[in-house]
């Protein structure tokens, strides 16, 4: 699998200030062929959420890294899963800034000159009339939330799917919640 070679040329190359663990921040990166998982390091309080990938990902996947240190191992990764993989997808709230130290990593390490394709809705911006619909969306439902009112809010959040809502929350708070 490319990608995985990918994953461990990266992980050799990273600067030495960044420290890759496991998955849950203490011990060694897992880099196999079922399954690559890292996260930052615990005991630095670097680690946040754990980065795990399979090689034919289903359904939506989430990580929040929190802008710590691995999130440039975590771009990386999805830089080479969107080289090498068809059909395969992600997306970001970062912007094109907060990608730019993963890509030009990933460039030196493989000293490619290829343009890289950011994750969707990075440098994407939406219209301006878009934008003040979705600001004055958000400060009425605001306004009726402080009012104890939670129609609308309730009414957006019922077409989000369950995954992308469980996802939303803290990784350690996922137990808490049963698919229904």
């Amino acid at each position: 699998m490319k990608v995985l070679a990918e994953a461990k040329e990266l992980y050799k190359k990273l600067p030495e200030e960044i420290k890759i663990c496991d998955g849950n921040g203490k011990g060694k990166p897992l880099f196999h062929t079922t399954e690559i998982c890292f996260n930052g390091d615990g005991s630095l309080d670097l680690d946040h959420e754990t980065f795990s990938v399979t090689p034919n990902p289903i359904d939506f996947e989430f990580c929040k890294t929190a802008r710590k240190p691995y999130d440039i191992m975590a771009c990386a990764v999805l830089i080479s899963m969107k080289k090498h993989m068809v059909n395969f997808s992600y997306s970001s709230d970062g912007d094109k800034e907060d990608w730019a130290p993963a890509k030009k990593f990933y460039k030196s390490v493989f000293k490619t000159v290829k343009k890289i394709i950011p994750p969707a809705g990075v440098g994407v911006e939406m219209s301006d009339e878009k934008q003040k619909l979705v600001d004055a969306v958000i400060e009425q439902t605001a306004r009726d939330f402080r009012e104890g009112d939670s129609t609308v809010l309730n009414e957006i959040l019922s077409h989000v799917p369950f995954e992308i809502l469980l996802h939303s929350l803290p990784e350690e708070d996922w137990v808490k919640y049963k698919n229904e």
